[in-house]
């Protein structure tokens, strides 16, 4: 399993999610049609602490496609990103980060920036939120 697929399978977790099942949830671009989800890499950084411990940043763009064409849609996708937000926050307090393969060990999971990234013709938007995942390798 791979690193994005851990963040995917514990997104999957959230019960906003049950509109479409994870198998459904692309990585990197949604679908023509909503509901669509994807999550896609944003770029890394790593660190090497004076242990010898290799440190990893990892950012994320979680996608949403959904339907924008009236104020009562664009006020739910809003409501969907702040509530997927909140959740992801709250597993973070409680310490419940996704389950990492190998040795790599998760650290901390902080989200960002939810908001309408585009509008279609069709009367779909894209919708997207930022997440940065903190994670080490253990030696």
């Amino acid at each position: 399993m791979s690193i994005i697929k851990a963040v995917q399978d514990w997104l999957s977790e959230y019960e906003g999610m049950s509109m479409r099942p994870l198998s459904e949830i692309r990585t990197d671009l949604t679908e023509e049609q909503p509901s669509s989800y994807a999550l896609a890499a944003a770029g890394n950084t790593s660190t090497k602490a004076v242990t010898g411990t290799r440190h990893y940043t990892n950012s994320y763009i979680f996608y949403a496609k959904e339907s924008a064409q009236n104020e009562v849609d664009r006020q739910d996708n809003n409501d969907f990103l702040e509530r997927l937000t909140e959740w992801i926050e709250t597993q973070a307090d409680k310490g419940y980060l996704p389950e990492l393969p190998g040795q790599y060990v998760a650290e901390g999971i902080e989200v960002s920036n939810g908001m309408l990234l585009d509008l279609y013709e069709d009367g779909t938007g894209l919708y997207q939120v930022q997440i940065q995942f903190t994670f080490y390798k253990r030696s």
